[in-house]
C-alpha cells in the first residue's frame, strides 16, 4: 500500500512481485456421508482397491483430535468382506484406497469401531497406508466361498489359455499348510480341459478323490502367462475325503491348440513358433498365401512330402493339388512367420480328390497326416468393402467358379460356402423400377424393366 511494510523493507508505494514454488498438494474430501474429512497425503500410482475377499495388508496410527496418540504406528491385516470388521476398515479403507496410498481420517470417535479409543473422546485422526493386498475371487457356483483363486503374483499380458491348449506348470497340492504336499510337479504340461481321461483319474486319485482336474482346468483358464495363484477348495465344492485342499500353480506358458474352423472339428492346429506378437493380420478368403511344408505320417520320420526351400505359392479357398485341404484351411488362422503342427485325417489330405497321390504312396489315401506348416507371407484379398462395381461383378464370377470346381471334387459343404454369394443381388443393377415414360439410369446405376 502507500504507507508501505517497514518490518519487510519495503517502501511506499512499492508494487511487489512474489515468487511462488508449489512443493505439495493434498487432496481433501468429505467421507463418513460428510461427518468426516480424508486427506491424502500420498497418492496411488495404480488404480484398483481391494476387493472382498482380499487379504489387505496396512499400517496405522491414532490420536485424539486436539488430545494424546492412542495407537503408535503398527502393521494390520485384515480381510476384506469379513463379518465383524470395524466400519473403517471395510468403508473408507478396503472400498475407499489404493496400494501405496497414505491417507489422514478425521472422524467422529464412535463412527470407527477401532479399538483404543479412549472414552469420551468426540473426534479422532486416523493415518493410514495401504501397503498392498493379496487379490482372493470367489469363482464357487454358489459364491458361497467354498472355492476361493487367491493370486500370489499377476501374470503379464491379457490372454489366457483356452480349451485344448497345453499349459506348462508348476503344480502342488496340499490338504494342510504344514502337510508333506499331494502331489508335486515341475515342469509339468496339462492340457486345459482335461481330454486324457486317465490322467485326470490319476490326479484326482493322489488327492483323496477330490474333483481337481476340472477346477484345475477351470483355475487355468482363469490365469495369465507367468501368474502364481492358489485355489482353496472346501470339501463341499470338490468332494474327497479332505476337509479342504489348496492347489498351488505357477503357469509359465502354454502352447495354442486349437481346431481349425469350418473343419467339422477334424483338423487340428499346434503353435509351434508363435508369431511377432505385434503382428495381427491373417490371410483372408483369396489370399495369395506363400508357405513352406513338411508332411508326416505316424511310424515314419522323414516327411512323406515336403515343399521345398523355397516357399510354394497358392491362391487360398482354390480346389487345386497345390496344397493339402488342410494347409489351405489352417492359412486363415495363421499369422506371418507362424509355423503351426496340423493334424488331418485323410479327408481333409491324401483321400481328398484334388491330392491323390501316386501310385507308389497309394496307401496314404487312408492314412492320418501330421503337416508342418509356415506361413512365409501372403497378399490378402481385396475385401467387398474395397471392391467397385466391377471387381464385385468379378468376384461373384471367381466364386462360382470355386463353387462348380469344388462341386465337382464332391465337397458340398464347400461348394456350398463358395457360391453362396450368388443368391445375393449383382452390386450393380438396381432393384427400382423406372418413372413410367423415362428410362434413365438412376443414382449411377442400370435399370431393370422388370
Amino acid at each position: 500500500g502507500d504507507m508501505g511494510d517497514k518490518g519487510w523493507g519495503v517502501p511506499g508505494g512499492a508494487t511487489v512481485e512474489y515468487e511462488i514454488e508449489l512443493r505439495r498438494t493434498v487432496e481433501v474430501s468429505t467421507v463418513a456421508g460428510g461427518e468426516g474429512k480424508k486427506r491424502t497425503l500420498v497418492k496411488s500410482d495404480g488404480w484398483e482397491s481391494p476387493q472382498p475377499h482380499a487379504e489387505v495388508e496396512a499400517r496405522w496410527s491414532g490420536a485424539v483430535v486436539g488430545g494424546s496418540l492412542f495407537q503408535p504406528d503398527v502393521a494390520f491385516r485384515f480381510t476384506a468382506g469379513k463379518p465383524g470388521n470395524p466400519a473403517f476398515w471395510e468403508q473408507l479403507v478396503a472400498g475407499n484406497m489404493r496400494r501405496g496410498e497414505t491417507a489422514e481420517f478425521t472422524l467422529p470417535a464412535a463412527t470407527t469401531g477401532l479399538p483404543g479409543v479412549p472414552a469420551g473422546a468426540e473426534r479422532v485422526c486416523i493415518t493410514v497406508t495401504l501397503l498392498d493386498w493379496v487379490k482372493v475371487e470367489d469363482i464357487s457356483e454358489a459364491q458361497d466361498g467354498s472355492m476361493l483363486k487367491v493370486t500370489l503374483s499377476e501374470g503379464t499380458g491379457w490372454e489366457r489359455p483356452r480349451k485344448r491348449y497345453e499349459c506348462e506348470v508348476d503344480l502342488e497340492v496340499v490338504a494342510a499348510e504344514d502337510d508333506p504336499p499331494l502331489i508335486k510337479l515341475q515342469d509339468h504340461v496339462l492340457t486345459a480341459e482335461h481330454s486324457d481321461a486317465e490322467a485326470a483319474k490319476s490326479l484326482n486319485s493322489a488327492c483323496g478323490d477330490a474333483d481337481v482336474a476340472v477346477v484345475l482346468d477351470d483355475l487355468l483358464q482363469m490365469m495369465r502367462r507367468g501368474e502364481r495363484a492358489e485355489l482353496r477348495c472346501m470339501q463341499s465344492a470338490v468332494g474327497g475325503t479332505f476337509a479342504a485342499i489348496c492347489i498351488r500353480v505357477h503357469l509359465k506358458g502354454w502352447t495354442a491348440v486349437e481346431l481349425v474352423p469350418h473343419t467339422a472339428g477334424q483338423v487340428v492346429r499346434r503353435v509351434m513358433v508363435e508369431a511377432d506378437p505385434d503382428e495381427y493380420e491373417r490371410p483372408n478368403e483369396d489370399s495369395v498365401c506363400r508357405v513352406r511344408y513338411w508332411c508326416f505320417v505316424d511310424g515314419r520320420d522323414e516327411p512323406v512330402a515336403q515343399s521345398g526351400d523355397e516357399p510354394i505359392e497358392f491362391v487360398q479357398g482354390t480346389a487345386s493339388s497345390v496344397v493339402l485341404p488342410c494347409i489351405d484351411a489352417a492359412v486363415l488362422e495363421m499369422k506371418t512367420a507362424e509355423r503351426d503342427r496340423i493334424l488331418a485325417p485323410p479327408a481333409w489330405a491324401y483321400g481328398s480328390v484334388c491330392n491323390r497321390p501316386a501310385a507308389d504312396q497309394a496307401w496314404l489315401v487312408n492314412t492320418d497326416v501330421q503337416v508342418e506348416v509356415e506361413l512365409v507371407g501372403f497378399e490378402r484379398a481385396k475385401d467387398k468393402y474395397e471392391m467397385d462395381s466391377n471387381e464385385k461383378l468379378a468376384a461373384q464370377k471367381h466364386k462360382k467358379e470355386q463353387g462348380t470346381a469344388w462341386f465337382k471334387t464332391g465337397d458340398w459343404a464347400t461348394a456350398a460356402k463358395r457360391s453362396h454369394h450368388l443368391s445375393k443381388p449383382s452390386p450393380c443393377v438396381s432393384r427400382v423400377k423406372p418413372t413410367p415414360g423415362t428410362s434413365r439410369p438412376m443414382h449411377g446405376h442400370g435399370v431393370t424393366d422388370a
